[in-house]
C-alpha cells in the first residue's frame, strides 16, 4: 500500500476506536436510567466537540458596561402564555437557566428545583426551554410544561 492510503487507514482505525469509546463511555459511566441514549452519548461527546474545536470559557466582565435594560423592567411569556414581569422579582436572587429536556444535563433540573425549593424566599430559578442545540427540546410548551411536573 502506499503511504498516504496507510495513513488513511490509520486514520479510519483511529475514529472508529473513538467512536467505540465514546460509545462505552457513555452507556457505562452515564448508566443513569433516566437518561436516554441520545442523552448519555450527547454528554459525553460535548465536552470532547469543545475540547476538539478549541473553544475556551471566556471571562466576562459587566463593570464598565451598563445594561440596555433595567432587569426589573423586562418581561416575558410563560410557558402557559401570560405575561410575567420581571417588576415582581425585586429583592429575591434571579437565576436565568437555558433548559433542554431532552439533554444529557437534564439531570441538572432536580439540583435546580432542590435549590429553588430551599431558598425559595430569597431566589427565583426561571428556566426558558430553547430548541437552539441539536434539537434537545422539541416538545410544545404543554409538552415541556407537563415533563417538568411529573419529573421534577
Amino acid at each position: 500500500m502506499a503511504p498516504a492510503s496507510q495513513q488513511r487507514k490509520g486514520r479510519i482505525t483511529l475514529y472508529m476506536f473513538l467512536i467505540g469509546l465514546v460509545l462505552v463511555v457513555a452507556l457505562v459511566c452515564f448508566n443513569d436510567m433516566n437518561m436516554t441514549f441520545r442523552q448519555k452519548l450527547m454528554k459525553t461527546i460535548y465536552p470532547l466537540i469543545m475540547w476538539g474545536t478549541g473553544k475556551q470559557a471566556t471571562k466576562i466582565s459587566n463593570r464598565e458596561v451598563k445594561p440596555a435594560a433595567d432587569f426589573h423592567r423586562l418581561s416575558a411569556v410563560a410557558i402557559d402564555g401570560a405575561p410575567f414581569s420581571f417588576e415582581q422579582l425585586k429583592g429575591k436572587k434571579v437565576l436565568l437557566v437555558n433548559t433542554a429536556s431532552d439533554c444529557g444535563y437534564t439531570g441538572q433540573y432536580e439540583a435546580l428545583q432542590a435549590l429553588a425549593d430551599r431558598y425559595q424566599d430569597k431566589l427565583v430559578v426561571l428556566g426558558f426551554p430553547a430548541n437552539d442545540f441539536k434539537e434537545q427540546e422539541r416538545g410544545s410548551n404543554a409538552e415541556i410544561a407537563q415533563f417538568c411536573k411529573r419529573n421534577y
